[in-house]
């Protein structure tokens, strides 16, 4: 009887347990009721009543593989779409510029032909991306010709002279950005009229050159050519003297000793070894006192010579003019009547 009361308790014990375990996964308006009368059941003398008892479904096993992988769903988890309540902006489409096409000159040549003292020049050429053209004559420098022209094409011009020997004519093609190219072609062209000396300068002379008698005397500081004549396109000068000085500077003269005057002066004594200029130097020697001491005293008695004088074209001041010296020596002066002067050919 004992021994089976101790089962009852320990029974009874198990089943409270799981009631209160039970218990708390209920509600929790229910669990005070509940616990009461679990304790009227333990304090009672009575004898207890059967509690219903609760079957639970059978777990299902696990297995170890099962514990040790664990389980993926089929179907992915997207998550849900982000709604934005800002407007969306356009998409921008960046506009790249257009690549310009290369500039060059494909073709540029030049004929020419003879009227009279000038040429009949033909300028045929073709460009590659350009957007404007332009031929400039070389005829001239300070009061160039030039034609504007479309970027390929043919022209004809003519021109009366030129004042460089063998002018170079000048393509220039541009393109729309301003970058230039420039191709030139030199056209076979003589000037009018020759030099007297070689190398010839480049621009032309402004007339033939004229050959004359001339006479030359040196001085301490330079010295005095006379000429006796020159000749320009529209003028003939007779009995020119020119005093070019040591320091490179000139003046012109024009002689106007006759034999009435008297060849020089008996009161001039000239130092030891030194003479003192006769005839047409010796007048302009004693009345001009600025070219009597800048020039100083004759060295040796003038001499005659055969000397030649041409003048140059040009297209600015000053004027420029050639004169052979009784040496050989090719002197080129700057200025009508005076100025520079300088070595051609030593």
């Amino acid at each position: 009887m004992f021994g089976g009361k101790k089962r009852f308790v320990g029974s009874f014990l198990t089943l409270l347990v799981f009631l209160l375990a039970v218990a708390s996964c209920m509600p929790g308006e229910m669990i005070p009721t509940k616990v009461e009368e679990l304790r009227g059941l333990l304090t009672s003398t009575e004898a207890p009543t059967a509690v219903p008892v609760v079957e639970l479904p059978p777990e299902t096993p696990v297995s170890a593989s099962e514990l040790a992988t664990p389980t993926v769903p089929a179907t992915p988890i997207v998550p849900p779409e982000q709604t934005s309540t800002s407007t969306p902006l356009p998409a921008t489409v960046a506009t790249l510029p257009s690549p310009t096409p290369a500039l060059f000159i494909r073709a540029f040549s030049v004929v020419a032909e003879d009227v009279g003292t000038g040429k009949r020049l033909t300028f045929t050429w073709e460009t590659s991306g350009a957007s404007t053209a332009r031929i400039v004559s070389g005829t001239s420098q300070r009061f160039a010709r030039w034609w504007d022209v479309p970027p390929s094409g043919t022209l004809t011009v003519e021109l009366p002279g030129t004042n460089y020997r063998d002018p170079a004519m000048a393509l220039m093609a541009q393109d729309q950005s301003g970058k230039q190219v420039i191709e030139s072609v030199v056209v076979d062209w003589p000037c009018q009229y020759d030099y007297f000396f070689d190398p010839a300068p480049i621009m032309c002379p402004l007339y033939e050159a004229t050959f004359m008698s001339a006479a030359e005397q040196a001085f301490q500081n330079g010295r005095a050519i006379w000429l006796e004549e020159i000749r320009g396109i529209d003028v003939v000068a007779e009995g020119v003297i020119l005093i070019l000085y040591n320091d490179n500077q000139w003046q012109s003269f024009d002689d106007t000793w006759t034999p009435e005057d008297p060849e020089s002066d008996s009161g001039a004594v000239p130092p030891e070894g030194l003479l003192q200029p006769v005839r047409g130097f010796g007048k302009i020697w004693r009345g001009n006192q600025n070219v009597r001491e800048k020039l100083g005293w004759a060295l040796s008695p003038e001499r005659g010579f055969e000397s030649a004088w041409q003048w140059q074209a040009q297209e600015s001041l000053p004027a420029i003019a050639y004169v052979r010296s009784i040496d050989g020596d090719v002197i080129r002066l700057y200025g009508s009547d005076s100025g520079n002067w300088e070595y051609v050919t030593p």
